[in-house]
């Protein structure tokens, strides 16, 4: 009898020892509120025509917006910079640059490192030697390359245009060892690409999967078809002829530029921790460190199709050609998000939006532009780990502010004229479809992790966040959990959720079976059907097993 009691208690200790690592895994961490003290805010800007302007109150909207953010998130540093048209209209800076010695931000001199806003930069020198004819955007890439190839017997060849719209079908790699300390000198591009390329995973043009190796791999043709090493070429096509004299891909920074540089920051226990300068060895996606200011030439070379002052490094029919959507999930929904070349694209009050954020050890930053509307903003900070929700929440204010809209919610048929009537007899509909739709039923996984290497475990066990279950129901509905979000069916296999404008769609391979889904709101949401064995419900059963064998 004593012996069964020990084995239930053990039963029981194991379970709850299950369910704690599994309830730590997923807690929220909270940081301990900064306590009110004096920012300093410095602005550089001319802002004597703003009162003409529907942007006559845009200090006060930035002041409320970056101060409160600054004392609710603990955050060290930011800086905002508005352009409109031609010129830099607003900028400003908060908080320290150094908070040991209380530098403060100042958006002409501080300087930040933006990682992946890099590609942006890399995109648009793609886009140069695109217009020059030295590169063709449909062209098998490994007539460019000299040192190395892509093999090419598994899948159909990798063009430019794959490259920079991330749909190139490498796997995803440099999670780990992209970045080193600057003790050393780095490897040289050709080197590095060499030595890490990763493996195809699937046909290039097929799916969206965001990552570094596309836009590395474009930044080595730059550096091959210019004939000098990338960095050079990026100085004298578009740094200099921007006026960005406040901009390097230089790793370590030139001695002139790193005495301005912020100091980056996390925040953990209620410290700022100085994070160490790395040097990154993918430049051409994330090496790239500039001031605010600087960042405004590049928007508005952007924005007045590629001409800065006197200077232009883009002809017009080229930006437009950069800034027009070339991949979206959704072709057949209006307002559905996309990619451009470099930039994501999505919709928000009825505005499209082309943009690009940037996060490494220290640094977050976004570049935002409306170029129907000539506009747009440049956000940095000196700190990481920080809310996923603040950028947008930044974007969204902004726009409910400058450009309201008022939402309303149309039925799915009146957008949709294909969609399937209530009334539809069930003997109707496609024995196909039927099997297709009992296949929605199950866990979905965020597609962007490796395959191929040992650290898809950690991601795998770490990332359960990024797994949600979709149950079909009797009415042809569909209900998502986490959150219990509800979708009704427009067409077959294309779901509209019933309080917004937003959609998904599922994937079936070339042989009906369901494979993946999609969401509209951004490009990068695409998720694969996960097999039964690798379902969230069944991997914690085995952790649960595994803990009360080995505690037995």
């Amino acid at each position: 009898m004593k012996k069964t009691l020990d084995r239930l208690l053990k039963l029981i200790q194991s379970i709850s020892l299950a369910i704690l690592i599994v309830s730590v895994s997923v807690l929220p961490v909270f940081a301990q509120d900064v306590s009110n003290r004096d920012l300093p805010m410095v602005s550089t800007a001319d802002d004597s025509q703003l009162e003409l302007t529907k942007f006559h109150d845009i200090e006060e909207f930035s002041d409320n917006f970056f101060v409160n953010q600054i004392t609710e998130n603990n955050l060290t540093g930011a800086v905002f910079t508005l352009v409109k048209d031609d010129k830099i209209i607003f900028s400003k800076g908060y908080g320290y640059a150094n908070l040991e010695d209380k530098i403060p931000v100042i958006p002409n001199k501080t300087l930040f490192r933006v990682g992946s806003v890099s590609k942006l930069v890399t995109s648009t020198a793609v886009m140069q030697l695109v217009e020059q004819g030295k590169l063709k955007l449909n062209q098998d890439i490994n007539q460019y390359l000299k040192e190395f190839k892509i093999k090419t017997d598994q899948f159909k060849p990798i063009t430019v245009d794959h490259l920079l719209t991330h749909t190139d079908g490498f796997d995803v790699a440099w999670v780990i060892g992209g970045a080193t300390r600057c003790q050393s000198k780095l490897l040289s591009l050709e080197k590095f690409i060499r030595e890490n390329l990763p493996e195809r995973v699937r046909p290039p043009g097929e799916l969206y999967v965001y990552g570094d190796v596309g836009l590395a791999l474009a930044g080595y043709l730059v550096e091959v078809v210019a004939g000098i090493p990338f960095s050079e070429y990026i100085d004298q096509t578009i740094l200099q002829p921007l006026d960005m004299s406040q901009s390097s891909f230089q790793q370590p920074l030139p001695s002139q530029l790193a005495a301005n540089l912020a100091v980056g920051y996390q925040y953990k226990n209620g410290n700022y921790i100085k994070q160490p300068f790395t040097c990154n060895k993918s430049v051409p996606t994330t090496a790239l460190t500039t001031t605010a200011e600087d960042m405004a030439h590049f928007m508005i070379a952007h924005l007045q199709g590629g001409r800065y002052g006197t200077q232009r490094i883009l002809n017009d029919t080229t930006v437009k050609e950069m800034h027009r959507q070339h991949y979206t999930n959704f072709p057949n929904i209006p307002q559905a998000a996309g990619s451009t070349y470099g930039f994501f694209e999505r919709f928000v009050n009825n505005q499209r939006i082309i943009e690009h954020g940037g996060s490494m050890s220290g640094y977050t930053n976004l570049v935002f532009l409306i170029p129907e509307q000539k506009l747009g903003f440049y956000i940095a900070y000196n700190r990481n780990s920080l809310n996923e929700n603040l950028r947008d929440d930044l974007v969204q204010q902004f726009l409910d502010r400058y450009y309201p809209v008022q939402e309303t919610i149309a039925s799915p048929t009146e957008i949709i004229t294909k969609a399937i009537p209530e009334a539809i007899p069930e003997a109707n509909i496609p024995q196909q479809y039927k099997q297709q739709y009992k296949q929605i039923n199950g866990g979905y996984r965020f597609i962007r992790y490796p395959r191929k290497y040992l650290v898809k475990l950690a991601i795998v066990l770490l990332e359960s966040g990024r797994l949600f279950t979709i149950k079909t129901n009797q009415d042809h509905t569909l209900t998502i959990f986490p959150g219990r979000s509800k979708w009704e069916e427009v067409e077959p296999l294309l779901f509209r959720a019933t309080d917004s404008n937003m959609y998904i769609n599922f994937r079936p391979d070339s042989q009906g079976k369901i494979t993946g889904m999609s969401m509209s709101s951004h490009v990068h949401l695409t998720y694969e059907k996960l097999p039964w064995y690798e379902t969230l419900v069944l991997q914690l059963g085995l952790v649960v097993f595994c803990v009360i064998i080995f505690l037995w």
